[in-house]
């Protein structure tokens, strides 16, 4: 009897363990985290990574480094090279982490409410949209704060289709907790999802007023308090935080003003925002109507199998994926809702529908500004089920949904094996050493940094300075920061950014004689129609720096072409100086 018992609470413990989910875990982890070795972006990756090290050698953010985004993915990048060490690898396979953690909670639920089959198709198509290889591109895998808030959205989206009236005020109250760490790892995600539920709760209760007078109903504005709750949680943790590290206004000025000031000058117009929020269109609507068409209207199997097979493969050719098709699919489904309104939505009640469309609507704000692929593949997949939900709000037929997702996910298969294959096309250089440790860097690149580092000893040795000289980085690549070891920040920023309150500005006030005492090796760059940096340039020659060295460079996503090295001459006035 004893053993018998034991057998059985031995089987319910491995019947609870969720083996599948733990699987895709593994294997998102181990594809991903190979590939995340490849490529280099020294502007977005030197963003992100120069705060981190900072924070991993004792600064203290904002106040004594520049984070652009929220805190908590700069702690994020810090705790992972705490772990694995002081290098870029290791904020990448923290990012692998991260990725695979959504992948773990998102099959979770897509097997929970579409079955076994459309969720491992969901899964193997969302791992497909990630451009972790990107040939057509010169950088490949691409470290960044958004790639953080997937797992919290994947979470988020869980708890609204578990939402029911026993676990109402947790579930809400944890979407809020979720939307507060969004807002603190990347202000943008957090504020727009907080936005876009209170517009749906608003938008249900006077609905409910005006058309629905049943008792018994849930009461979406108790859902949104419990979101604010929770949303204030956060935020109240946070501040003390940077309260008590005395860094509070420097994070209101980085984080919120500037966030604020950067938005309102990348609007544009109203056609330009929707250019960014529908990228494709004319195309993109095309295949989709026709897509809809022969769901609906095509009932034999066979043809219905080659009509789409012809379909993708022509958009495939029109580069028309998912992510064209994504803002059609939310566009569909709100239409739907307002339709049906108060009618039982499949999978979803009607409000968790609503509920549902507020957080991909969120989402896909990430559109705008920059539609790049990579801001696309982050706002799709984590509403990848929006789908299925909208194709089963028209009725289509189970064996031909799973026909077209199958489809859909054997061209997209198809499309990332052939970017796999073309991976070894391409030149790579194994670094050994320094940050870099472990990364195959394209060859241009390594080139590049290779000359920028030569020319940094002969400033080091031109000014008379030790191994590790305080560098003061006056370009717009904060990567630049990195060409020395010395853990010194003459400004927060220490780099070169339109907006930001930076010490070398041309027009900044700041009394600039400690540079005779600190004795940097100033670094600027020549950068075509923009004559701020010769007249910065002006500005230290009149302190006694002269140019001790310069370096050819070719960097993505940056438009310098060569990098200047300025040193103090031996008879400028930094003797006059009290040391």
């Amino acid at each position: 009897m004893t053993n018998h018992i034991t057998f059985n609470s031995v089987r319910s413990v491995f019947k609870n363990i969720p083996f599948e989910g733990l699987l895709i875990f593994f294997v998102t982890y181990l594809t991903l985290g190979y590939y995340s070795f490849y490529g280099l972006d020294t502007y977005h990756e030197g963003t992100v990574f120069k705060p981190s090290l900072d924070v991993y050698n004792g600064r203290k953010i904002f106040l004594e480094t520049f984070s652009h985004y929220g805190a908590l993915s700069t702690y994020f990048n810090a705790w992972g090279m705490f772990l694995l060490g002081p290098y870029l690898s290791s904020v990448r396979l923290t990012i692998v982490f991260a990725y695979s953690i959504s992948f773990f909670i998102l099959f979770s639920l897509f097997k929970l409410y579409f079955g076994r089959t459309i969720a491992y198709m969901l899964v193997i198509l969302g791992i497909c949209s990630i451009p972790f290889v990107f040939v057509c591109g010169s950088n490949l895998f691409l470290s960044w704060s958004s790639i953080y808030c997937l797992p919290f959205q994947s979470y988020s989206l869980y708890l609204i289709f578990t939402l029911n009236r026993k676990n109402g005020f947790r579930n809400s109250f944890f979407i809020g907790i979720c939307t507060g760490i969004l807002f603190h790892i990347k202000q943008p995600v957090g504020a727009t999802l907080l936005l876009a539920l209170f517009c749906a709760n608003c938008f249900y209760f006077f609905q409910r007023l005006l058309f629905s007078f049943k008792k018994g109903r849930w009461n979406g504005f108790v859902f949104q308090s419990f979101v604010f709750a929770g949303f204030i949680v956060i935020n109240a943790v946070m501040l003390l935080l940077f309260y008590s590290q005395g860094n509070l206004s420097s994070y209101w000025e980085q984080n919120i003003v500037y966030a604020l000031t950067g938005a309102a000058s990348v609007q544009g117009s109203f056609g330009i925002l929707l250019q960014n929020l529908f990228p494709g269109f004319s195309h993109a609507i095309l295949f989709f109507s026709v897509f809809l068409a022969a769901l609906l209207l095509i009932q034999n199997r066979v043809l219905l199998f080659f009509f789409l097979s012809g379909l993708f493969l022509i958009s495939n050719y029109f580069f028309v994926g998912l992510d064209h098709l994504f803002p059609l699919f939310i566009c569909g489904s709100l239409l739907i809702f307002l339709l049906k309104m108060n009618a039982v939505v499949k999978p979803l009640g009607a409000y968790k529908y609503l509920i549902f469309l507020a957080f991909i609507t969120a989402s896909w704000s990430q559109f705008h500004p920059n539609p790049t692929p990579y801001h696309r593949s982050w706002s799709v997949f984590p509403a990848l089920c929006v789908v299925i939900i909208f194709l089963k709000q028209l009725t289509v037929k189970s064996f031909h949904l799973k026909m077209a997702l199958l489809l859909l996910l054997i061209l997209s298969v198809i499309y990332k094996l052939e970017q796999v294959v073309a991976l070894p096309v391409k030149s790579f250089v194994h670094v050994n050493g320094g940050i870099l440790n472990g990364l195959y860097v394209e060859t241009h690149t390594y080139q590049s940094l290779l000359n920028a580092e030569a020319a940094m000893k002969k400033a080091t040795l031109a000014g008379g300075y030790d191994e590790n000289p305080p560098v003061i980085n006056a370009t717009n690549n904060p990567y630049i920061s990195l060409l020395t070891f010395n853990p010194f920040n003459y400004d927060p920023t220490n780099f070169f950014w339109l907006g930001l309150p930076f010490k070398l500005y041309v027009n900044s006030k700041s009394d600039l004689t400690d540079l005779l005492v600190i004795r940097p090796v100033i670094i600027t760059q020549t950068i075509i129609g923009q004559p701020f940096h010769i007249s910065m340039e002006e500005k230290i020659k009149k302190l006694g720096f002269y140019m001790a060295s310069k370096a050819d460079i070719e960097f993505s996503f940056t438009p310098t072409r060569e990098l200047k090295f300025w040193v103090l001459t031996k008879n400028s006035n930094r003797n006059k100086v009290n040391h």
